[in-house]
C-alpha cells in the first residue's frame, strides 16, 4: 500500500502548522515548568528511572506523573526505553541543578505563569492586576527572580567586567543600585579589593541576595556593604566614584527613572560615572523579540515598567542632569550606557 501524501494544509511550514505551534506553546512551557518545579531532571540525573520510582521519591500520583514524563519525551527532553526514562543530552547539561550550565531562569519564568494569564484583562481594563512590587513579593518569588538574574549575569560578567574595568581606571567607592543577584558586586569587590562596594536594594531583596551570596562564596569579601532602602524614595549615599545599574530601569516609568537618576547624580562625586547595563528595544518597538516580550511581561507584572529605546534612555539620563552620554552594544544583545557627572557640578 502506497504511503499517503501529507495534506499540504497540515505540512511543516503551512499556515496551520505555524499558528498551531504558537498556540500550543504554553502547553509545552507548562510541561517543562512542572518538571523543573518537581526537579525531575535532577532526580533522574545520569541514571534511568521508572515513573513509579520517581513518584515514590516525590510522593505524587504515579499514573499522572507518567503522563508528564511521556510529554517530556514528546518534546525531546527525556528518552524512554520500555518503562525507563533517561535525560537527553540537552536536559542533562542544562536542566540538572548541579550542572555548571544549569538554566537558572526557568523557576522565575514559571512564577510568571499566573500574571501572563491576566494579559487580556489588563488590555481591556487598562489596569495592571499585579500590584505587588518586587519588594512586596514572597521570598520564594524573590529567590527565583534573583536566581534568574544570577544566571544571566554569569553569562555576561566576563565581558561586562572587562568593559567596566577598562573604562574605570581608579575608584574607591562604587554603588550597585538594584543589586540583582549581587554577582557583579562580588566580582567588583574581588577585582578591586581597595574599593568599597555598596549594594542598595529593598530590604527583602537584600536579605535574600545576601543569603545567596554567602551560599555561593565561602567567605564574603570584606569590602562589600549592603544598604537597605526604597529605590523610589531614599537617598543612596554620597561621594561614589561610580554607580552601576543593571537591567533595572525597565521596571519603572520614564518619570520614575528620571527621579532615580537625579538622586544618582546627587550621590556621585564630581567627575563620577553612571554606568547602565540594559536591554533596549528598537524605535519601532517590534524588535528584538526577547525585548518585545519583555515589554508584555512588564505590562502584566509592574505598575509602570516598559522596554525602552536608545532615545528614551538618552532623554532620561539627560533630564537627570548628566552631560555626555555614550552607548556601547554588547555581544549578547544588551547595551552599556556611560554618563558623566560634571567636574564642577
Amino acid at each position: 500500500m502506497a504511503k499517503p501524501k501529507i495534506d499540504p494544509r497540515w505540512a511543516e511550514g503551512s499556515a496551520y502548522n505555524i499558528i498551531q505551534e504558537i498556540a500550543i506553546g504554553f502547553q509545552k512551557s507548562q510541561v517543562l515548568f512542572s518538571a523543573v518545579e518537581l526537579d525531575i531532571f535532577s532526580l533522574i540525573g545520569k541514571e534511568k528511572k521508572t515513573a513509579t520510582e520517581l513518584a515514590e521519591t516525590l510522593g505524587v500520583n504515579s499514573r499522572f506523573l507518567e503522563r508528564l514524563l511521556n510529554a517530556l519525551v514528546a518534546i525531546k527532553l527525556l528518552h524512554k526505553t520500555e518503562m525507563y526514562y533517561k535525560n537527553t543530552e540537552l536536559s542533562a547539561q542544562h536542566l540538572i541543578k548541579t550542572s555548571e550550565d544549569y538554566y537558572g531562569f526557568l523557576l522565575h519564568s514559571s512564577d510568571l505563569w499566573e500574571s501572563w494569564g491576566t494579559l487580556t484583562e489588563v488590555i481591556k481594563t487598562g489596569k495592571v492586576k499585579a500590584k505587588d512590587r518586587l519588594c512586596d513579593k514572597d521570598e520564594k518569588w524573590i529567590h527565583d527572580f534573583l536566581l534568574s538574574a544570577n544566571w544571566r549575569a554569569k553569562i555576561e560578567i566576563e565581558y561586562i567586567m572587562k568593559f567596566l574595568l577598562s573604562n574605570i581606571k581608579s575608584f574607591n567607592k562604587l554603588l550597585c543600585l538594584g543589586l540583582g543577584s549581587g554577582r557583579y558586586a562580588v566580582e567588583f569587590a574581588k577585582e578591586s579589593p581597595n574599593t568599597q562596594v555598596y549594594l542598595f536594594d529593598y530590604p527583602k531583596v537584600v536579605n535574600v541576595a545576601e543569603e545567596m551570596i554567602r551560599e555561593e562564596c565561602s567567605t564574603l569579601e570584606k569590602n562589600i556593604n549592603f544598604i537597605e532602602g526604597d529605590l523610589l524614595e531614599d537617598d543612596f549615599g554620597e561621594d561614589y566614584n561610580c554607580i552601576f545599574i543593571s537591567n533595572l530601569l525597565h521596571d519603572y516609568s520614564v518619570v520614575e527613572n528620571i527621579n532615580i537618576l537625579k538622586r544618582v547624580y546627587t550621590s556621585l562625586a564630581r567627575g563620577g560615572k553612571l554606568i547602565i547595563h540594559q536591554q533596549l528595544i528598537d524605535d519601532h518597538r517590534t524588535s528584538p523579540l526577547v525585548t518585545v516580550l519583555q515589554s508584555i511581561n512588564l505590562l502584566v507584572n509592574t505598575e509602570s515598567g516598559d522596554s525602552y529605546t536608545y532615545a528614551d534612555i538618552w532623554v532620561t539620563v539627560k533630564e537627570a542632569g548628566f552631560g555626555e552620554v555614550e552607548f556601547y552594544k554588547t555581544t549578547f544583545g544588551t547595551c552599556v550606557i556611560i554618563a558623566h557627572k560634571s567636574l564642577v557640578g
